[in-house]
């Protein structure tokens, strides 16, 4: 999991309310502010685990209040409680995603998107959206980080394979 405490940084000290600030001996900021050694998909890879991880904290904490959430229901011979269980909490889920986006900032997750302030519709669609996204849950997303990390890699050994000098090829003897 590659860049995820650099990602709650960046998403903390980013937030216009928040006084939370790294501590100086922590660079994760290199000429001008852009990440080190962090390609755009990684961060945002990176920042979709943390969003993942607060929506399955906030939805464990909503299932502690209710024990029809909390407990699995009874079998019944449609199956139909134990989908409607998964439905509410999925719904849950996806209503704490796009709530914490939308307090976050919808910009810290994705670079492209315009600033923008609570009545701005693109900051609306973005944090339902990636709500939506971050109420699969944060495996998914941490499997897809591990998937970058293995093309991150194989591209650069293909690189230093390039990069390296060719052996040079044996010459053959001459003669009878």
């Amino acid at each position: 999991m590659v860049g995820t405490k650099n990602c709650l940084v960046v998403v903390i000290d980013r937030h216009p309310l928040s006084s939370i600030k790294p501590a100086p001996e922590f660079n994760w900021r290199q000429d001008g502010g852009e990440l080190e050694n962090m390609e755009p998909l990684t961060v945002f890879l990176s920042s979709m685990i943390a969003l993942s991880v607060g929506v399955e904290r906030v939805v464990e904490i909503i299932k502690g209040f209710s024990k029809k959430l909390r407990e699995d229901p009874k079998p019944d011979p449609d199956g139909k409680g134990a989908a409607r269980r998964r439905v509410v909490l999925q719904i849950i889920a996806a209503v704490a995603g796009a709530i914490i986006a939308l307090t976050i900032g919808p910009q810290a997750f994705v670079k492209s998107l315009p600033e923008g302030n609570y009545s701005n519709p693109t900051r609306w669609i973005a944090a339902v959206l990636l709500g939506l996204m971050a109420s699969g849950g944060s495996a998914f997303w941490n499997h897809a980080l591990d998937i970058v990390g293995a093309v991150k890699s194989m591209k650069e050994r293909v690189a230093n394979l390039q990069k390296a000098p060719a052996a040079p090829r044996p010459t053959l003897p001459v003669g009878p």
